[in-house]
Formats: structure tokens, C-alpha cells, sequence
């Protein structure tokens, strides 16, 4: 797995994201990079916008974990995390009980999907 950005943005690479297939599934890792950037429309591939136009942001998370996938060449545990939505209430909130600032590298950052919700 490449660490060089270019290189990633290039081959449309750059981490796997993580995965949550079931209820009770935790994923932890230390925080390597957080960056706020705009969703993509998962069916056309465009930049998701709001009915007025203006984009739909997100927090995009990379993760050190323990993971491993067999599937994944030369795997090294790098999961990002993509921040929106009902998680984004979730994780603001988390945050603010922490008493920390905010999501920041060197940090560690554990996700629990809990349940289903609308």
C-alpha cells in the first residue's frame, strides 16, 4: 500500500475503507490524518450537493489499526473513515465528552457500529 499521496490520488488508490458488516463490529485505530472534503454521489460519482447547491462536506479518517484482510495486497492495517451523517452527531459528540479538541493525528479514535437507525 502506497503512503504517497500523489501516487494514491493517481491510481485512484489510498486506504480501504473501514468496514462495519454487522451490528457490535468496533473499528480502532490511532488517527494518522483527518481531512473535511465533499461526498460523492454513490451513483453517478459526482460531488453530493444539498437541494440549494451547496456541498455535502465530510471527515475523512485514517486510521492505524490491528486489521488485517487477506484480499488486500500487502495490507497494512490503514482504514479510513468516512465521517457523515448520523456518525458525524455520534463522533462530535464523543469528542466533546472526551475533552479534547477535536480529531487530530496521534490520536486514537475507536468507531462501534451499534445500530440501524432511519
Amino acid at each position: 500500500m502506497s503512503t504517497n499521496p500523489v501516487e494514491d490520488f493517481l491510481s485512484g488508490g489510498g486506504p480501504p475503507s473501514a468496514k462495519f458488516p454487522t451490528i457490535g463490529v468496533t473499528v480502532k485505530g490511532t488517527v494518522t490524518d483527518a481531512v473535511v472534503s465533499q461526498q460523492t454521489d454513490f451513483a453517478t460519482g459526482h460531488p453530493a450537493t444539498w437541494d440549494d447547491g451547496g456541498p455535502k462536506m465530510q471527515l475523512v479518517v485514517t486510521l492505524a489499526t490491528d486489521e488485517s484482510d487477506d484480499t488486500i495486497a500487502d495490507d497494512d492495517g490503514t482504514r479510513r473513515v468516512f465521517i457523515k451523517g448520523q456518525m458525524r452527531s455520534a463522533v462530535a459528540e464523543a469528542v466533546k465528552a472526551s475533552g479534547s479538541r477535536g480529531i487530530e493525528a496521534g490520536g486514537t479514535l475507536a468507531i462501534k457500529y451499534e445500530a440501524d437507525r432511519e
